[in-house]
């Protein structure tokens, strides 16, 4: 919405007197699509059918890393609420485990992280067995 309100400045400045945007609102409006930009394709990609959580992780981490690289004061609250919400999500144990097991970012937890995903995915063995289910490899 907001790309498409920028394409349309100079209608907006000629057209519409009394609600016309000041220079430092269109600088605005350019600030906030350069932050939302990566957030947009990070989107997009989270809406495939065969994601993996290690895929998410993965596309988390380079979505931090590309608003760091934007100097702006929206960016800097964006990435303070994303590194507030990576900490939430890596005290779940389910997360640390798939993380874990996912031989391109087990390298990323500490230790104590992986002793609780190793932890887990034996409570899961256990669970699992305890069930008497049978499985089927194909």
């Amino acid at each position: 919405m907001l790309q498409r309100l920028l394409q349309y400045k100079e209608f907006c400045n000629d057209n519409l007197e009394e609600s016309q945007l000041s220079e430092e609102d269109w600088t605005t409006i350019q600030d906030i699509i350069k932050v939302l930009n990566p957030v947009y394709k990070a989107t997009i990609t989270l809406q495939r059918s065969q994601l993996l959580l290690g895929d998410f992780y993965k596309l988390w981490l380079n979505l931090k890393l590309q608003v760091k690289t934007i100097n702006s004061s929206a960016a800097k609250v964006l990435l303070h609420c994303l590194e507030a919400r990576e900490s939430k999500i890596l005290n779940n144990e389910a997360v640390n485990a798939a993380i874990f097991l996912d031989p391109r970012l087990k390298r990323l937890l500490s230790c104590e992280q992986k002793a609780k995903a190793k932890k887990h995915l034996k409570y899961i063995a256990f669970r699992m067995l305890s069930l008497n289910q049978v499985w089927i490899v194909y």
